[in-house]
């Protein structure tokens, strides 16, 4: 018996030439990210051969397949881990497995482990449970657009098809010293169809600037006249592909202007 026999439990997989270690990604990154794969592999003479390969996962994609080549013996031990310091849960999900080659030409890949990797998270075999993509919420992407002209209404739309669903937005409306009650109506829409008109409730006035913030979920809190907080609701039904927000404004002046507009927004990274 080698010293080696020891490393061998109930998860070793037999493996010969021509099997492929296959890490399979789904991701929605920010800036291109690199990936580190390793793995160890028990030979029949006892020894154990480590095998290393570094991958670069494009911010413009969203899959990436690559594949390990291996030797003869058990495969002990796989790992996948990223070398982005700033990589967050939701962004990156992984899948292991092996890859056979069958005498008829055909693959066939036994799934080995699956979950998501971030910071200070790796994805092991035998050690990590496989993981649902479902298990995770999808990645949060805070999202600015361009200021409209003053006197010009919100028209932007906000969503690319990748994004899922709408979770919040902030902006500032600030009033010119024309006297006049203005009150904002938002348009949520869904595939260019209206799906709700939500109005502020506060009067804003003359010179006064106000943050108005857009809420989803219970629990929103009520206008704040003194620190000028504005909240308004955003409809469950915010979600799927090509949402848009406008807005239409009661007594809006030349002078008026929507500034600093930021959109908290689901990006999808499921499989």
């Amino acid at each position: 018996m080698t010293p080696f026999a020891a490393l061998v439990g109930s998860s070793a997989v037999p493996i010969s030439v021509g099997n492929f270690l296959q890490i399979q990604c789904q991701f929605g990154l920010d800036v291109d990210t690199t990936i580190s794969v390793r793995a160890l592999v028990l030979a029949a003479d006892g020894t154990v051969s480590k095998y290393q390969q570094t991958y670069t996962l494009l911010a413009a994609n969203t899959t990436s397949v690559n594949r390990v080549p291996l030797e003869n013996g058990l495969l002990l031990n796989a790992t996948v881990s990223a070398d982005d310091q700033g990589l967050l849960t939701g962004m990156l999900f992984a899948r292991i497995g092996l890859l056979f080659n069958l005498p008829n030409k055909t693959e066939n890949v036994q799934p080995l482990t699956a979950g998501y990797i971030a910071e200070g998270q790796f994805l092991s075999f035998p050690l990590s449970p496989p993981q649902s993509v479902e298990e995770e919420t999808s990645r949060q992407h805070l999202v600015s657009t361009a200021n409209p002209a003053a006197g010009a209404e919100i028209t932007t739309q906000i969503l690319p098809a990748d994004y899922i669903s709408l979770t919040g937005f902030t902006h500032t409306f600030t009033a010119s010293a024309t006297v006049a009650a203005r009150r904002i109506t938002y348009a949520y829409e869904v595939l260019g169809v209206i799906i709700a008109h939500v109005r502020t409730q506060t009067d804003i006035t003359a010179g006064q600037a106000w943050t108005i913030i857009g809420w989803r979920g219970s629990g929103m809190p009520a206008d704040d006249s003194i620190g000028r907080l504005m909240y308004v609701p955003i409809p469950d039904a915010m979600q799927g592909t090509a949402m848009s927000v406008s807005t239409a404004t009661v007594n809006l002046q030349a002078g008026d202007q929507f500034t600093s507009l930021f959109w908290l927004v689901s990006r999808s990274v499921g499989f």
